[in-house]
């Protein structure tokens, strides 16, 4: 099974997620499996911001709406996440899956902007 290496931060009130490696599948269901450990571990942060600007590779369409689907089955309802990706890959399919089952979700292309939507208290 593939992997790719994600580096875990808290910053402010925000979990930053930056991962580095080769796009599947796989990897997406393991970091979304990531992120549900840590929000576990940390019951206080409702926020989260995934940076998948350094991954490679693409996934197809059914595959991009199988990782909406995950996400939106793993994810409470009370997270705000946001995720940054590169401009000729948004994962506009996995974000409007999961908008449509319930998670609060924005995927852009700046890191900024997803910061300010996440907003920093």
């Amino acid at each position: 099974m593939e992997t790719i290496e994600v580096q875990v931060d808290k910053i402010g009130s925000i979990l930053q997620f930056t991962c580095i490696g080769e796009r599947s599948y796989d990897t997406y269901i393991q970091l979304i499996d990531l992120i549900m450990s840590e929000l576990d571990k940390d019951k206080e942060t409702k926020k989260v911001l995934i940076d998948l600007t350094k991954l490679t590779g693409d996934l197809s369409i059914l595959e991009r709406h199988n990782v909406g689907k995950y996400l939106a089955e793993k994810l409470p309802r009370m997270i705000r996440i946001a995720v940054v990706s590169p401009r000729n890959y948004l994962v506009k399919m996995i974000e409007n899956t999961a908008i449509n089952r319930g998670v609060n979700m924005f995927a852009t292309s700046d890191k900024e902007e997803a910061a300010t939507w996440l907003g920093n208290d």
